[in-house]
């Protein structure tokens, strides 16, 4: 009876293993097609390139209303 259990459990752990390399081979190996591991990498770094442009595009929105900001203030006050 113990030795049924002992291979019962022995098949389970050696499904378990294949699954667990299946599952690491999908994630961090490219085998042909580029991995889950690369793809969420390459996202990141568009993701990251999206923020930087941004990020310029409104650094340089709020510097022209301030410019535009003070020019019209000066003209107010000035003249």
């Amino acid at each position: 009876m113990a030795n049924k259990r002992d291979k019962g459990i022995g098949d389970r752990f050696k499904e378990i293993c294949e699954k667990l390399d299946s599952i690491e081979r999908r994630l961090f190996r490219d085998n042909g097609t580029l991995s889950v591991q690369t793809r969420l990498d390459r996202h990141e770094q568009v993701i990251r390139g999206l923020i930087w442009a941004l990020s310029v595009v409104g650094g340089s929105l709020l510097t022209t209303f301030v410019a535009v900001a003070v020019l019209a203030v000066r003209a107010f006050l000035g003249g």
